[in-house]
């Protein structure tokens, strides 16, 4: 019997795609439990899903990310190249990477969720940027969905000069929210943010997490 799997970056931006590189293996050839919930499928026209694939995985691999070209590719090993750029890294006990992430010069933390649909900045990051962490300073743009059910409003500022580490991204305004999930990633008093899936879906990167590192393509 075999399975086809979607891995869990796809939810961000690849799914509906026609267009898919994939690697398949034999479920006997991956040490797995595999779990059985209730989910909505995605609806692809390339093959049916089955699944999610998740850390128990891709930790086995560098997964590479490219969004431009609606593709993952799973290397066993990655050494970056020209035009790649290895940023510092930090890994926590969940295998979530954390990257170097600075609004105008002031720097903090990103978490990089392929899952997310925005890129948002805790009170803390908002305050260092000058910024009331109320929305007294922005522009509400709706809400965001938080645990059990609750609507947690979302802020955008102004376009500001944002980087992961020294690689420069597009300017763009910053979202923020009172996310209660910033509690769980990063120390107190950190200034972090989510990098989500309005940065992501323009760059190409790798999350190596055998080798606990980040790699990033500037272009």
């Amino acid at each position: 019997m075999s399975f086809v799997f979607i891995l869990l970056a796809a939810l961000a931006g690849l799914v509906g795609s026609a267009r898919a590189d994939e690697r398949y293996a034999p479920l006997a050839q991956m040490p797995l439990n595999i779990l059985a919930p209730s989910f909505e499928r995605p609806n692809l026209r390339s093959h049916p899903v089955q699944g999610v694939a998740g850390i128990d995985i891709l930790r086995g691999y560098a997964v590479e990310f490219d969004f431009k070209a609606r593709t993952i590719r799973l290397h066993d090993g990655f050494r970056g190249g020209r035009g790649w750029v290895r940023l510092p890294t930090r890994f926590n006990a969940s295998n979530y990477a954390f990257v170097p992430y600075s609004i105008d010069g002031v720097g903090g933390e990103a978490f990089i969720d392929t899952g997310a649909t925005s890129t948002v900045l805790n009170a803390t990051f908002v305050k260092a940027l000058g910024l009331d962490p109320n929305g007294k300073d922005a522009r509400k743009v709706g809400f965001i969905g938080g645990v059990e059910g609750a609507r947690i409003p979302l802020y955008v500022t102004p376009a500001y000069r944002q980087a992961l580490g020294p690689v420069r991204l597009p300017h763009r305004g910053a979202n923020f929210a009172d996310l209660p999930i910033f509690a769980r990633l990063s120390p107190p008093g950190t200034r972090a943010a989510i990098l989500g899936a309005d940065v992501l879906r323009a760059q190409r990167f790798v999350v190596d997490y055998p080798g606990r590192s980040v790699w990033w393509f500037a272009d």
